[in-house]
């Protein structure tokens, strides 16, 4: 007998292992993705609810740990799957069901590729986001870009080195930066995202929570907002990414640059930032944005 460890960080490993041994192509991508290990931890749950999970967990084999109002599941996601149907939940758990039905369906089939005002970044590889400043004052680039042709130069230099999206902003949002006028940040960016459309250097995301500084670029050839903010900063930004029809990329941060640093106090601050992401989700799909 020969024994060998497959790699579970992806269901590739497993995939390709079946279908060496004669699976088809897509019955052994389904079959590796519903082995794979998943660990969700579930939040602002009942006492009621955590014992029915420890109950669950221990007939359906999941490794289950809790604490006051909240739980963690490891298990493969082909045992979690019953808990995100409606005939086949166990009593007391019912509230599961919505969300992580959609943690699972992410889970199983990752959009592929990312389509965004006519343009698309394929996403069955990481993709790198050249970050191109053009500001006096940020933390890692201030002052270096300002100038138009230094900027496309650049763009070209981040091109050339494996970059897929290029991220241009024209305000700072280092932890105690000072506000820039809306006049100002659309100065600095519409002259370069103008220039790198025109070269066809792209896809090109403007960094900005503000909607007038948004409309501007996606006008001088923008195709992606990148709002820092996650859309809570200014309630006219959504509106614009949706009318415009363009993509989003929604960050995390609290409060402003000039607040975030004393905000930073999280108990548990991977599941706090993901929760907070996923409610700036659910502002752009509300708003419209898809």
């Amino acid at each position: 007998m020969k024994v060998t460890a497959l790699a579970a960080h992806t269901p590739e490993a497993v995939r390709a292992a079946l279908v060496a041994r004669g699976w088809d192509a897509q019955p052994a991508w389904f079959a590796a993705s519903g082995v794979r290990p998943l660990a969700v931890i579930l939040e602002d749950i009942t006492d009621a609810e955590r014992e029915a999970l420890v109950h669950w967990g221990a007939k359906a084999g999941a490794d289950v740990l809790t604490g006051v109002g909240w739980g963690l599941v490891v298990a493969a996601a082909s045992r979690l799957a019953p808990l995100a149907r409606p005939d086949r939940v166990p009593a007391g758990l019912e509230r599961l069901g919505a969300d992580l039905g959609r943690v699972l369906a992410a889970h199983a089939e990752p959009p592929q590729a990312w389509e965004i005002a006519g343009q698309q970044v394929v996403l069955d590889h990481p993709v790198i986001v050249g970050i191109l400043n053009v500001t006096p004052d940020s933390f890692s680039d201030g002052g270096r870009f300002v100038a138009v042709d230094r900027a496309i130069a650049q763009a070209e230099r981040l091109i050339a080195d494996g970059c897929e999206l290029l991220d241009v902003g024209g305000e700072s949002t280092r932890p105690g930066a000072a506000a820039v006028a809306v006049d100002d940040e659309i100065a600095r960016v519409v002259p370069v995202i103008e220039q790198l459309a025109r070269r066809r250097l792209g896809p090109i995301s403007v960094d900005t929570r503000r909607a007038p500084v948004a409309r501007a670029a996606i006008a001088a050839g923008a195709a992606v907002v990148n709002d820092v903010a996650g859309l809570a900063f200014d309630p006219e930004l959504t509106p614009v990414v949706a009318d415009a029809g363009v993509g989003a990329i929604l960050m995390h941060m609290r409060g402003t640059p000039d607040t975030m640093d004393s905000l930073a106090t999280y108990r548990h601050v991977a599941a706090e930032v993901a929760a907070e992401l996923g409610q700036a989700a659910a502002r752009a799909e509300q708003g419209g944005v898809e």
